[in-house]
């Protein structure tokens, strides 16, 4: 039985899911991005809903990579 990432949809090995607070089980990659994206938020002093805002005005941005 496999599990699948809350954030990117991807299939995961029930050893590789992770637990991310507020978003759930999500793979290596996306946790790496969303511990990107916190760090992001804390220089910039940004709320998660400015930083979603920003990603959705400019699609394809990588926030803090």
């Amino acid at each position: 039985m496999g599990y699948q990432c809350k954030r990117c949809g991807c299939r995961m090995d029930p050893g590789e899911a992770q637990r991310y607070p507020g978003v759930g089980d999500v793979c290596e990659d996306c946790l790496q991005e969303l511990d990107l994206e916190a760090e992001h938020r804390k220089a910039f002093h940004l709320t998660r809903g400015q930083q979603e805002e920003i990603k959705r005005f400019c699609p394809g941005i990588r926030l803090g990579a």
